[in-house]
Formats: C-alpha cells, structure tokens, sequence
C-alpha cells in the first residue's frame, strides 16, 4: 500500500489548487484504492512558527526533551515522520 502526503496551503476553499488536488485524489483513489492518503492544510491548522522555545528545544539531547511534559519540538518531529513516512 502507498502513502501519499497532501499539503495544501491555500486559504481559499474553492481554489483551484484545492479543486485540482480533489480531482487528482478522486483519480488516485480509482486506480489506487488502497493508497493511503494523508492530508495535511497548513491554511486550517498552521504550525506555529519558531520560537525561543523552540530553539531551546533544539538545543537539548532527547531524553532531556522526552522527560519534559510539553515538548517544544514535538509537533516538528511529528511532521518530519509524517513526511518520511510517506512514499509519495
């Protein structure tokens, strides 16, 4: 089964890449059927941008950032897998 990552970042609902990205899956899911398909809208759900926490994030060994409760780079390592782990 192939993964496939979507990223959209259009504000606009009816755009045409957003129109166009619906047409392609629709294709995808007739020729693939057991793709798996990942969507992620950086218009609706944006990460944050980096901050000092972040950065001081960046900067500790992971067992250090793992024993902490809110884990600034969290979500960042979150997206990095999600894209890895996908083949197209």
């Amino acid at each position: 089964m192939q993964r496939v990552l979507v990223v959209e970042a259009s504000p606009r609902a009816e755009s045409f890449s957003r129109t166009a990205t619906t047409a392609l899956l629709a294709r995808l899911a007739a020729v693939h059927g057991d793709a798996e398909i990942i969507r992620r809208d950086l218009a609706a759900a944006p990460p944050p941008h980096v901050d000092a926490e972040f950065v001081r994030g960046m900067r500790l060994w992971l067992e250090a950032r793992a024993a902490e409760a809110a884990d600034p780079m969290r979500l960042s390592e979150a997206l990095i897998a999600e894209l890895v782990d996908c083949d197209v």
